[in-house]
């Protein structure tokens, strides 16, 4: 069942020359974690702006519930969407104490109390009732906002950008109790974050922008291991990518011939993980096997990343092989894996 819907969305600001969102659709299912992500600049922000009713579109239309809250005629106030929102900064009220904070949208429910109290417990809070904004750790704080956005019961929880203010360390903890929480409530999500890690570490599936426009939406796995395109390809990481000519179902490129099925593709990519090294000891009889030379090494302890040339192409390749490699050694590449774009 589709919970939020977007249809040729479009937005542009007075100043500018350009879409900050243009011709944008997206269904997201009941329960799913959807990502947005792409560089600064992209309309991952003005876009979760339109749905939260902070921004009126253009061209297009939000329908959450298969109601209509967005288009060129209709515009609901964001109270009542049945969002809930977490800003980037969390927006909490310095003048009030975490139970305020959380009740502060809920003066019409009867069992205001117990529904404080029920966030509270989810988030891991209880007995931080009393305490103000201040006296909060970071990660405490994210946890007051997500608890004041749970509190109503929304249909769809919009998070923008929700673990940039929070060192690395942290992150990966908090990041982890968000998903739980989430999974446990079975919460419709919209994430909205820069960080790769982010979207590939908790959301179902991802929606990569560029320009305002949706370059791929899929899961995380298919998108890492086939990207549409190089920009989609260079956005979750390293990636060589190698132009070749088409030759019937075969891309000719410079460190060899490779399959193909899409008539359109012009490039390979290949991950650095995706590729296996070993020494050369002079003898090279193996099908399908690189020769090459170790260029440059780079160490960073739970891998070693490794640049070698094939003929005069460079290749890099990730390795978490205990093996004390060096310049100028020659070496054979096995390639596992790659993608078509």
């Amino acid at each position: 069942m589709s919970i939020l819907s977007i249809n040729n969305l479009s937005k542009k600001y007075l100043q500018s020359n350009h879409f900050a969102v243009h011709h944008f659709s997206l269904d997201i299912q009941k329960g799913e974690i959807v990502a947005i992500t792409g560089e600064s600049g992209c309309g991952k922000t003005t876009l979760l702006r339109l749905i939260a009713g902070l921004e009126i579109p253009d061209e297009g239309s939000i329908s959450i519930y298969n109601q209509i809250v967005a288009n060129r005629h209709t515009w609901i106030k964001p109270e009542k969407r049945k969002i809930g929102m977490v800003f980037q900064d969390y927006a909490l009220f310095p003048h009030l104490n975490v139970q305020e904070n959380i009740g502060f949208g809920l003066d019409k429910k009867a069992n205001k109390s117990q529904v404080i109290n029920d966030v509270l417990a989810l988030v891991g809070l209880k007995g931080y009732e009393k305490r103000y904004p201040h006296e909060l750790s970071g990660g405490q704080q994210q946890r007051v906002a997500l608890a004041r956005a749970f509190a109503p019961q929304p249909a769809v929880l919009l998070l923008d950008e929700p673990f940039s203010n929070l060192d690395e360390m942290l992150k990966d903890q908090v990041r982890e109790e968000l998903y739980q929480i989430i999974r446990q409530l079975r919460m419709t999500t919209l994430l909205v974050t820069h960080d790769t890690k982010d979207a590939l570490t908790i959301a179902d599936k991802i929606a990569v922008m560029k320009h305002g426009e949706l370059q791929q939406y899929s899961n995380p796995k298919h998108l890492y291991e086939s990207p549409d395109n190089l920009y989609v390809a260079k956005f979750f990481g390293k990636i060589n990518v190698f132009k070749g000519k088409r030759e019937t179902d075969s891309l000719i490129t410079p460190i060899g011939n490779f399959f193909i099925r899409n008539e359109k593709s012009q490039n390979i990519g290949i991950r650095p993980e995706q590729i296996d090294i070993e020494y050369f000891d002079g003898n090279n009889d193996k099908p399908n096997i690189l020769k090459a030379t170790i260029t440059n090494l780079h160490f960073f302890g739970a891998y070693q990343e490794i640049i070698a040339r094939i003929n005069n192409d460079d290749i890099i390749i990730r390795t978490v092989k205990d093996t004390n490699w060096q310049e100028g050694q020659e070496v054979l590449l096995t390639i596992n894996k790659y993608c078509e774009f």
